[in-house]
């Protein structure tokens, strides 16, 4: 079993952001009006990500299947609720 995390950085938020700008230009091109929604979300999901990341690293570095399994289901009740609003 590889256990091995893969490591990313800012560098690699680039390299995504260089997308996002791209279909932004793309909307702005073609007028289709998409570009506030695209930023905003680009900004949402780096923001979120980053967060969760915060509070998951911990988590995972304890190691005890209990606290990961409650992390998990508490995770899945907050994006079930998030999704049923």
């Amino acid at each position: 079993m590889n256990t091995a995390a893969a490591h990313l950085d800012w560098s690699h938020v680039a390299y995504a952001s260089t997308l996002v700008i791209l279909s932004v230009l793309l909307s702005l091109g073609f007028h289709l009006k998409l570009e506030k929604s695209l930023i905003v979300a680009a900004v949402r999901c780096v923001l979120q990500l980053g967060m969760l990341g915060l509070v998951l690293e911990p988590v995972f570095l304890k190691s005890t299947p209990v606290l990961v399994a409650t992390m998990s289901l508490a995770l899945m009740i907050l994006s079930t609720l998030e999704v049923n609003s």
